[in-house]
């Protein structure tokens, strides 16, 4: 009877270890692996920044006990090509709230080991990842994301802005001193403008105007594949005309295409406005 009980025994025992081995291995199976405690805020995944968006903000979130140590950005996805990295860690503003994050991306230190810090590259793709110790000390890295900057936009020249809005007031100009309008906001209108050969690479583009200008600082501008040119205005035989005498550039001979665009610029001696005329295109046929 007792070698009985104790046998019933050792198997309820036995037993039991086996329900508990068996729950231990569905944990493990089932329970989905630890999570990165540090959690990136932003960029978000896959985001795509304006082209002057070169100093990015990263912010992330970490939990008790969580120290940051590195912001890596690389060009590919295993993190293998590191181009800029981020040591310097405070609070910024990022998805409505304080959080912790930096933006002084550096590419490596100086002779007195202070970073050396440029802004990343636009029209690129780069790929994030944070390293930091968890409350144990023990190194961790987060998540991969990864976020591109567009492509720079082609701004104006400094000498199309002027054209645009100097002597305006309202707006970005560019009624104000062409068309009808132009009389009347610049007292200068340009009449008439075209081109005449004179030789086999010298052209004299003739301008005619009403009111009052200032042709020594007028002139025609001509563009082509070769670059631009801007050609001095010089007062005609009678009021109210100017030409520009074209004398064509190396460059400009060596086109297989020629083709011209041109158009002038008399400066308004009223309201120092640059009133333009309408654009021509000129074709050179080669002989």
């Amino acid at each position: 009877m007792e070698h009985r009980t104790r046998t019933e025994s050792i198997a309820a025992i036995v037993a039991r270890l086996a329900m508990v081995i068996a729950v231990a291995i569905a944990v493990l199976v089932i329970a989905p692996a630890r999570s990165h405690a540090l959690a990136l805020v932003a960029p978000a995944d896959g985001a795509q920044l304006e082209w002057m968006q070169t100093r990015p903000v990263v912010a992330f979130d970490v939990t008790q006990g969580e120290k940051p140590k590195w912001a890596l950005l690389a060009t590919d996805a295993a993190m293998t090509k590191t181009v800029r990295y981020c040591r310097v860690f405070g609070m910024v503003w990022a998805n409505g709230s304080w959080r912790w994050g930096c933006d002084t991306w550096a590419i490596g230190v100086d002779a007195y080991g202070q970073d050396i810090i440029r802004p990343i590259d636009a029209n690129t793709t780069y790929y994030l990842q944070m390293i930091y110790t968890d409350a144990a000390g023990v190194e961790q890295k987060s998540e991969v994301r990864h976020f591109s900057v567009a492509a720079a936009q082609e701004l104006p020249s400094i000498q199309e802005l002027s054209d645009q809005i100097f002597g305006s007031v309202f707006g970005d100009g560019s009624g104000l001193n062409t068309g009808p309008a132009a009389f009347a906001n610049s007292g200068l209108k340009v009449t008439s403008i075209k081109s005449a050969r004179v030789s086999k690479f010298r052209f004299s583009i003739g301008v005619g105007y009403t009111g009052n200008g200032d042709l020594a600082k007028s002139y025609v501008k001509v563009t082509s594949k070769a670059g631009t040119r801007f050609i001095p205005l010089k007062a005609g035989a009678t009021g109210g005309a100017a030409s520009a005498n074209w004398l064509l550039s190396a460059g400009e001979r060596a086109l297989k295409k020629r083709e011209f665009k041109y158009q002038a610029f008399i400066k308004s001696n009223k309201n120092g406005a640059m009133v333009r005329s309408e654009m021509r295109l000129l074709v050179i046929k080669r002989k």
